[in-house]
């Protein structure tokens, strides 16, 4: 209610198709929200929490374990599809 009596956008007054309304952005927001944010204590400074926020991004998106790729790092999938695809482009005539 604070951000709506301050005349601030929210997800829930977003049009349809808007990325707020999409189900994987408020899920990411809710994992940087949990697995950062709230389980930290306060920041020093602005710098030290955006190098907190680099880190935990750089993490989510290279280096957690997902579900979807049998518990592998979503680096090491592209890693290992890029080096399938090389063999198989030397060995296409």
């Amino acid at each position: 209610m604070f951000l709506i009596s301050l005349r601030v956008k929210t997800s829930a007054h977003q049009s349809v198709g808007d990325s707020y309304d999409n189900a994987l952005v408020e899920r990411t927001n809710n994992a940087y929200k949990t697995e950062l944010v709230y389980r930290h204590e306060l920041f020093e400074t602005v710098e030290e929490f955006e190098f907190a926020t680099f880190q935990w991004v750089d993490w989510y998106n290279n280096w957690r374990l997902h579900q979807a790729l049998d518990y592998k790092a979503p680096s090491q999938v592209e890693k290992n599809t890029t080096a399938t695809n090389k063999k198989k482009k030397k060995t296409v005539y």
